[in-house]
This record gives C-alpha cells, structure tokens and sequence, in this order.
C-alpha cells in the first residue's frame, strides 16, 4: 500500500511538473519525437538543427517560469513569456539553418546553454531569503537524483527488452535507442524539474511546484529539505571532496612554486588543469557554504584566498602566450574564466556567504561578452591571427598591397606562424574573409602561393605512405620451398622461425623496423646464407612519392634477391608509414617465400 501512495505521489508529481513547465514540456516532447523518427530511420537530416533547437527552447522556458515565479503574478505575463520564448527558438532555428552548425555556432550555443543554466540557478535566489548557495544546492542534489533513478530506470527497462528479445520474441534492436531517448531527453529532465520548489520570494509559504513536496508538508518545509545538505553529503563534501582538493592544492601550489621562473609561463597543458580545478574550488565552495563543521569552515576560510593567485599567475601566463600564438578563441576563454575566477576568489574572500550569488551575474556578464561581435572570441581570435599572418608575410617581403609573393626562403619559425595562423582561419572558415588571402583562397595551392611545402618541418618533407595489396590476385608459389607471414612494427622485437630440410635445420629471423639497417635473413648454424634490407621496401615507395595511398599489383609489391645459397621472395601486403621530421610511424605485413638450392 506504502509503494503505491509513493508512486501516486510521483506520478501526481510529475502532472504537477507539467503544468508548471508546460512549454518547456512540448520542447522536450518534440525533442524526443525528433530522435525517435531518426532512431527508426537512420536518417540524421537536420536532426542536429531540431534537436539543440528543441533543448534550447526547453531550458529558455524554465528560465522564463523561473522569471515568472520569482517577479510576476498576472496569467498574461506567463502568456507573454511563452510566446518570447517560442519565436526565439524559431529564430534561432532559422539562423543556424541558413548557416549551418559548425564550431561558431556550436560554441555560441554551448555559452547560450551555459548562460540558461547560470540564470536557473541563481534567479531563485534573487531578493530571498533563500541564497545562492542554497538553490545551487538544491538543483545539483536534483541532478543526481534524477541521473540515478533515471540510470536505474533504463537499466530496468533494457533488461526487461533483452529478456524479452532472448526468451520469447525477438524485438528491434532499436528498442535499445527510443527507451534511451525516452527516458533521458523527456522523463530525466521531467523528474528534476518536479524536484525544484517554487521559492518564495518573501519567505511566503507557496505551493510546491513537484512531487518532491507531499500534501502534508508546508513548502517552507519542503524548500528547507531540498536547500539542506543531507548528512551523506555533507560527510562526502567535508571528509572525502574538501581533503581531495587540499591535497590537488598543495601539489598545484609546490608546482607553481618551484616552477615560477622557467616551465610554468610555458606549459599549455597546465590550463585545462587549472580552469577544471578553478571550477571544483568554486563548486565545492558553493556547497560547503551552509556547512558548519570545522572542515567546512576552514575551507571557506582558506581555499578563496588560496586561489587568487594561482589563478591570476594562470590568467598571466596565458596572456603572455597570446604575444607569440596570438589569440584563440580556447585561450580567450581561458583567459575570461581566471578572470572571472581571480573575481570570484576576490568576493568570497571578503564578502559574507549570503552575498556570494554575485558570481552568477558575474559569470553570465563575462559569458556575453565572449560571444558578441566585436569583442567575442571568434572575432578578435580572427583578427589576431590574421594580423599575426600579415605580420609575418610582411616580415619576409611576401605581400604587396593585397598580392601574396611566394617566398622560398623563409626561416622554419616564420613558416610555422604563417602555417598555424592559415589553419587556425581556414577551421573558422574566415580565409575568404582576409582580403589579401584571396591568391590562396582561390587556388587552394599552398606552395604555390607562399613558395615552400605546407608539410615540411625543418626542411624535410612529410611523407605518407599507405600502399595495399590486390588481395584478389592469386600468389604462386611453386618452386618455393617455405611460406612465412610476418607482421613487423616500430617496437624494438625480433621474429624468429625455424624450419628443417633433409639433414640441416634453418632459421629465419626478422629485425623490427626500429633498426634502419634491419634485415630478413636465413641462417644456417648461424651462418647467415642471405639477407634482404628491409628498409629497401620503403625507400621504393617513398622514391615514388611523398603521399601514397592506393592498391598494389603483385609487381609493384613483389622484392627479390638470390644467391649461390638461397633465394628470398618478398611480397608487401600492407606498408604503412607516416614520417614528419624526427618522428616517424611504420609497419609491414609481409609474405616471405624462401627457396634453399
């Protein structure tokens, strides 16, 4: 009886969701039906434009209910905001038809979505008596809610079709898709909707928006529950997250430390870390901020005045790199997060925890910025290195006017700024943007137009080369006395095989490609009666060209040599190598035919 009240109240929960988030609702319905269609039809048409449509649509209309219930109470505003939201979703839809979904788009509508979901954590919070750091709280304890049980839920669902499928009648494997699709683009974000109470705005006592709040609680209460950090959670964040990132920390900081004149200000790698420890700083500070326990309280003592620096050393560093790479848009937004970092450490250093929803604003006003035209980071990463580009072609006598002049002669360091900056605008695709870049925008022709090699690194050229064997043409081997297949690589291993013919025992034994000067060669008593190089199979192809890849005839794979003692045949199956100044990537698979006179 117990479990059915429980579910009853789930499921009045869930209605309840409904019409509090009714657009928001048909957004995630349409997104669900638009997967469905291509699930069944293997078909991804536009499915990208109707999807991240339909999912930002969803979100913008959470946001607006949230604007709703924070600051409105008139029917027609809510009305209003339903149609606002509705004509920007097809407006966007319509933009990113016309010009399709690549990396500017797709970046400008990831900052979109971050921007929602700032805007959903922190206008609860806005002139409440509950804070920030209690409605965060409260939305990532209904994530993880809703991931578990929506994970449990589709684990139950798949057993219950491979059950199905394996005892009593076999179903469509695309069962697998739309029970996925079901449950985590409509029911998931469903149930943790009916986990976010309506927060007064006064300390009023309102009804509840979802099934997390029962008929017998007041919504104070409830809101109360959800805001509060269960004694599971604040034993994992006080004693296993706080002394974790204590620890990651005191490493960070011996690094820093010990690092400060020389690899730090070098080490590209060192800011993804940084930007994802910046992060759990701030998140775990967020969610430790109602914890009273010593732990928790050192921690906010500590840990905003112990980030200042490391990050603002960060943002420096990746400052001082944007004068010889010139700017990106990843490090432009490397640059804006130890910002807004450094700002955050600045706040919560010395503004009382009730006032620290301040990042929220914060981080939106930041994440604007860094998509809107001029000061976005597409728009000045293109000016950069397109300015970077000039400079350079310039340097080296290469432009006149709007003329690009090839130049042969430029120095390697000068031939790399010229080849980055030229990739870095053809991934925007804004070559045909630069003016003076229409001779190699119209003839695709590197070294024609800037005089040396796209791919040559320290005067040497790249090579590539992937040859295959016609496997269809019949390989005779009559006359010959042992077959061996053989598979060599770059690693340091040698092949041995051995074979007897009348009263003597042979062995062949194969060098790895490590060894320029590797051979195959047939032994007698350790006597060597003949040996092939193997290097020769590679110096044939690469005599040929620089960049192959095509099918064999047996001819052109076909190696011999003979003497007074024994002949070897040598057919490359496959050859494999890709050679870019001291780095160099090989392989062969060979058949070796041997014939003892």
């Amino acid at each position: 009886m117990k479990l059915l009240n429980n579910l009853s109240l789930q499921f009045i929960g869930l209605t309840n969701t409904i019409k509090r988030y009714p657009l928001t609702t048909i957004f995630l319905l349409a997104a669900t039906i638009t997967n469905g269609i291509a699930i069944s039809s293997d078909r991804n048409l536009d499915i990208v434009y109707y999807m991240v449509s339909f999912l930002l649509g969803a979100l913008l209309s959470v946001v607006f209910q949230m604007l709703y219930e924070r600051f409105s109470t008139k029917a027609i505003d809510r009305m209003v905001y339903m149609v606002v939201a509705t004509a920007a979703i097809l407006v966007y839809y319509l933009l990113i038809q016309a010009q399709g979904f690549d990396k500017v788009v797709a970046t400008r509508t990831f900052a979109f979505f971050f921007i929602l979901l700032i805007a959903f954590l922190w206008i609860p919070s806005i002139k409440n008596k509950y804070s920030f750091n209690e409605t965060f709280m409260a939305s990532l304890k209904a994530f993880f809610v809703a991931l578990i049980f929506s994970g449990v839920l589709y684990l139950g669902i798949i057993a219950i079709i491979f059950a199905v499928d394996f005892l009593i009648v076999s179903v469509d494997s695309d069962a697998y898709g739309h029970s996925a699709n079901i449950v985590f683009i409509l029911f998931a974000p469903l149930y943790l909707l009916s986990m976010i109470p309506i927060y007064p705005e006064r300390g009023d006592s309102l009804s509840d928006g979802g099934g997390a709040i029962s008929e017998d609680s007041t919504a104070d209460e409830a809101i109360e529950k959800a805001v509060t950090a269960s004694k599971f959670v604040e034993n994992l964040i006080s004693y296993i997250v706080i002394p974790l990132t204590a620890i990651f920390t005191i490493i960070l900081f011996l690094y820093l430390v010990t690092n400060i004149t020389g690899r730090f200000w070098t080490d590209n790698l060192l800011e993804g870390m940084l930007v994802a420890y910046s992060t759990t700083v701030i998140v775990v500070y967020l969610l430790a901020s109602r914890l009273e326990n010593k732990i928790a309280l050192y921690f906010r003592k500590i840990f905003p005045k112990v980030l200042i620096p490391i990050v603002l050393f960060q943002t420096l560093s990746s400052i001082m790199k944007v004068s010889d790479t010139g700017i990106t848009y990843g490090r432009y937004y490397v640059i804006i997060f130890g910002i807004f970092a450094t700002t955050a450490g600045i706040l919560f250093s010395f503004i009382s925890v009730k006032k620290n929803g301040i990042i929220a604003p914060i981080m939106i006003a930041l994440t604007l910025i860094s998509i809107i035209p001029p000061v976005d980071a597409f728009t000045l990463s293109k000016v950069s290195q397109a300015n970077r580009l000039k400079d350079v072609l310039i340097k080296n006598n290469m432009l006149e006017g709007d003329k690009l002049l090839p130049n042969p002669n430029v120095p390697e360091e000068d031939r790399q700024i010229i080849k980055s900056s030229l990739a870095y605008l053809a991934s925007l695709d804004q070559i045909d943007a630069v003016n003076w870049l229409s001779d190699y925008s119209n003839s695709q022709n590197f070294e024609k137009v800037f005089g040396f090699p796209e791919y040559g690194h320290g005067g040497k050229i790249y090579t590539s080369i992937y040859l295959d064997l016609d496997r269809s043409i019949p390989i005779p081997i009559e006359g010959q006395d042992y077959f061996i297949n053989l598979r060599l690589y770059n690693d340091s291993s040698t092949h041995e095989f051995g074979f007897t013919k009348g009263d003597y025992n042979y062995k062949v034994i194969a060098d790895s490609l490590a060894d320029e000067e590797g051979v195959i060669q047939l032994l007698l008593d350790d006597n060597s009666l003949i040996q092939f190089r193997i290097q020769d199979i590679f110096d044939r192809y690469i005599s040929e060209s620089n960049d192959i890849n095509e099918i064999m005839s047996l001819e052109k794979a076909t190696f011999t040599t003979e003497n007074e003692n024994a002949n070897l045949t040598i057919i490359a199956q496959n050859v494999f190598l890709s050679q870019w100044s001291d780095y160099k990537e090989q392989s062969v698979e060979l058949i070796v035919l041997i014939k003892v006179k």
